[in-house]
């Protein structure tokens, strides 16, 4: 009878053992966890930096690219413009010319 007590007085304590191991093993792996959630959080907070700081590069050569093409067409609008000025100014002379002729 005494030895059945102690039998089941160690079988309690290994019992209480396993169960003071599996809750330090929790607890290391829920640290681990944690550790590694807060390198994920990480992780995908510099990838949005970086996804956030290409868009703004982008952005910003979209918007020479646009600046750069407004300039150019208006750069050729001022040509053509400068075209149909001296063409006008042309036709006015010959004009202006036959019109002399006509009168004298």
């Amino acid at each position: 009878m005494e030895e059945e007590l102690e039998r089941e007085r160690m079988r309690d304590a290994e019992r209480l053992k396993r169960a003071a191991k599996t809750r330090e093993e929790f607890k290391k792996a829920n640290e681990d966890l944690l550790k590694i959630q807060a390198e994920i959080a990480l992780k995908e907070k510099e990838e949005e930096r970086r996804i956030e700081e290409h868009a703004a590069k982008q952005q910003a050569l979209d918007h020479l690219k646009k600046t750069k093409e407004e300039e150019r067409f208006r750069q050729k609008q001022a040509v053509r413009q400068k075209l149909i000025d001296r063409q006008i100014e042309d036709l006015m002379k010959v004009r202006d010319q036959q019109e002399e002729i006509l009168n004298k």
